[in-house]
C-alpha cells in the first residue's frame, strides 16, 4: 500500500575495467535493496501516501486496533498482557464481515510512538482507530479503551472494564471478545446517528437498513420495532428483494412474537422461516440468518435444532455473545438449570457492563435460578433485568411463583393492555413436554405466567 520512491538510476564509470564494474553495480543493486526496505518501514511517517480508493471506505468501515499500552511498568506482566490483549482484539474484531481490519503488523509498527491519528486516514483509509490502556495492582486490572474518529481526532466513545488479577491468559482472551462485540455495535451506531438527521429519501438501501438497527438497539418495545419496520419496509419498496431488508423484518416479527409485541399486522412467521432458509441455502454463514433461525425454533421450542443454529454463529465468531447467552437459556429449558446458570454468567461475565443484551442475560438468570428453586435469586435476577427492559412479562411470571399477587397483578395489567393478542395466544398455546427431569412439563417461569394471566382474568 506504500508507494517507495525510486532509487535514482546510477552508472559506474566508464574507464573501470568490467569485473570493478560488475561489483560496483552489485553494491549499488544491495544499497537500492535497502532503501526500498527502509522507505517500506518509515514510509509510514514521510513516504510516499496512497489512500485507499472511495469505493473501498463508502463500502464498510476500516478500522485500527493501536496496540494497547500498559501503564504500570513496575509489573512484568502487564505489557506482555496488553500485547495479549492487543493481539486478540483484532483478531476477534477481523471476525464480524462489516469491519475491515488493520494487520496486526502494521498496528504494531504504532507501538510506543507520538503520532497524529489523521495520518492513518490519509495512508489507510482508517476511519476509526481504537486506543487503550491497562492499569493494574496486585489484586485488579482496568482497561479503558476509546474510539478514535481519525478525521475529526476526537473519542467518539469510550468504556472499561475491570477484573481480578487471575490467569492473564484467560482475561486477555475474554476481554477481547466483550471488547470487540460493543465495538462493532458502537462503530455501527455511530454511522447510523450520522444520518439520523437525513430524510429517508436520501438514504441507500443499507442505510435505511443500519437506520432501522439503531431503533432495535433502543430496546425491544412497539415504538422501537415499529420504526425500524419504517425504515425496512422501505427499503424493501425500492428493491423488494433486497436481501439484508428481508433479513431484518423477519428478525423483527420473531422477536416481537418472543417478547409479547402485537405487531400490526401480525407476522407470519412461517414466511419468516422459508426466507432464512432460502437466504442459508445461498450464505450458510450468515450469521444473521442463522441467529434469527435459531430464535425462531427456540419460540417454537425446537430447542435441539436452536441449538445447532446458536453453536454454528459462536464457531463464527466467539464474540457474539448473544448466541452464547440464548446458549444456556435453553439448557435451563432442557432440564439442565445448573448447566444453563452457568453459561449464563460466563456470558455476563465476558460482556462489557454496558452491553445492550445484558438485560435479556440478567432475565436467563432468573429463569435458571427459578428451575433451581432459588426464588429469591430469581426475583433478584428480574429486577436487574427490569431496569434494562421495564415492564417484562417475566417479572409478573416471578411474582406469581413466589406468592406476590399484587405486583403479579400490577405487571400482567401492563402485559394485557399492551400485547392482549400476543397474551391470548401464549394462553392457547398447549404446554410442553421439555423431559425435564424432575418431572414438570414445563419452565416454572411459563408455569408462573400462565397463574398470573389466569388470575387476571378469574
Amino acid at each position: 500500500m506504500l508507494a517507495a520512491e525510486q532509487a535514482p538510476r546510477t552508472t559506474a564509470p566508464a574507464g573501470l575495467p568490467f569485473w570493478h564494474r560488475g561489483r560496483l553495480a552489485a553494491a549499488w543493486v544491495t544499497i537500492v535493496l535497502l532503501a526500498i526496505g527502509t522507505i517500506a518501514v518509515l514510509g509510514l511517517e514521510n513516504g510516499a501516501r496512497k489512500p485507499l480508493p472511495l469505493t473501498d471506505l463508502h463500502r464498510s468501515p476500516a478500522i485500527v486496533v493501536l496496540p494497547f499500552s500498559a501503564d504500570n511498568l513496575g509489573r512484568s506482566d502487564d505489557p506482555a498482557f496488553a500485547r495479549a490483549l492487543t493481539h486478540n482484539l483484532i483478531g476477534y474484531l477481523s471476525r464480524f464481515g462489516k469491519l475491515r481490519v488493520i494487520s496486526e503488523q502494521t498496528s504494531d509498527f504504532y507501538r510506543d510512538r507520538r503520532m497524529d491519528v489523521a495520518h492513518l486516514m490519509t495512508d489507510f483509509g482508517v476511519q476509526y482507530a481504537i486506543a487503550g490502556h491497562v492499569q493494574g495492582n496486585d489484586g485488579a486490572l482496568r482497561i479503558d479503551f476509546q474510539l478514535v474518529d481519525t478525521a475529526t481526532r476526537t473519542n467518539v466513545w469510550s468504556d472499561h472494564l475491570q477484573r481480578e488479577r487471575s490467569d492473564l491468559t484467560l482475561i486477555a482472551d475474554e476481554a477481547a471478545r466483550g471488547i470487540a462485540r460493543v465495538l462493532a455495535i458502537e462503530i455501527g451506531r455511530v454511522g447510523a446517528l450520522r444520518m439520523r438527521t437525513k430524510p429517508s429519501s436520501q438514504l441507500t438501501d443499507s442505510e435505511l437498513v443500519a437506520r432501522g438497527y439503531l431503533a432495535l438497539h433502543r430496546g425491544t418495545t412497539r415504538e422501537n420495532l415499529s420504526d425500524a419496520l419504517t425504515s425496512f419496509d422501505e427499503a424493501l419498496r425500492r428493491d423488494p428483494h433486497y436481501q439484508p431488508a428481508l433479513l431484518a423484518v423477519a428478525r423483527v416479527h420473531i422477536i416481537a412474537a418472543m417478547n409479547f409485541i402485537d405487531l400490526d399486522p401480525s407476522p407470519d412467521l412461517s414466511q419468516g422461516e422459508r426466507l432464512l432458509n432460502e437466504v442459508l441455502g445461498k450464505s450458510p454463514n450468515s450469521i444473521s440468518a442463522l441467529y434469527s433461525l435459531a430464535l425462531l425454533q427456540k419460540y417454537r421450542r425446537q430447542y435441539q435444532a436452536s441449538m445447532r443454529s446458536l453453536q454454528r454463529c459462536l464457531e463464527l465468531n466467539p464474540s457474539f455473545l448473544p448466541a452464547q447467552g440464548q446458549i444456556g437459556n435453553i439448557l435451563t429449558r432442557t432440564g439442565q438449570p445448573q448447566k444453563g446458570l452457568e453459561q449464563i454468567l460466563r456470558t455476563i461475565r465476558v460482556a462489557i457492563p454496558n452491553d445492550p443484551t445484558l438485560g435479556y442475560w440478567y432475565l436467563f438468570a432468573a429463569e435458571a435460578e427459578l428451575e433451581l428453586g432459588h426464588d429469591r435469586a430469581a426475583l433478584d435476577w428480574a429486577l436487574r433485568a427490569n431496569t434494562f427492559m421495564p415492564g417484562s412479562a417475566w417479572l409478573a411470571s416471578i411474582y406469581a411463583t413466589v406468592g406476590d399477587k399484587s405486583n403479579a397483578a400490577k405487571y400482567v395489567a401492563a402485559l394485557t393492555k399492551m400485547a392482549p393478542g400476543r397474551t391470548q395466544l401464549f394462553m392457547k398455546r398447549p404446554i410442553e413436554d421439555t423431559g425435564n427431569v424432575s418431572g414438570r412439563r414445563g419452565p416454572r417461569i411459563f408455569d408462573g405466567l400462565r397463574l398470573a394471566l389466569g388470575a387476571s382474568v378469574g
